[in-house]
């Protein structure tokens, strides 16, 4: 089953301490309601998608930098 993503997404890590919004930079002329349609080049981890906060994985805690899959 196909998933669609649309700018302004609330995303989350498993290991951050806060959520961030999707920024779709790839294209501007595919929306729905209004939004546009993500594609595989937004998935660029502080590009499009902001730091989830710090990183709970490791000490000292780093920014959590996203690295999304799929």
């Amino acid at each position: 089953m196909v998933k669609i993503v649309t700018d302004g997404a609330i995303m989350c890590c498993t290991l951050g301490t806060g959520q961030a919004k999707l920024t779709v930079l790839s294209q501007s002329f595919r929306s729905i309601s209004g939004a546009l349609v993500a594609t595989e080049e937004d998935k660029i981890g502080l590009n499009d998608i902001p730091s989830f906060g710090v990183c709970k994985c490791s000490s000292p805690n780093p920014p959590c930098t996203p690295h999304p899959q799929g």
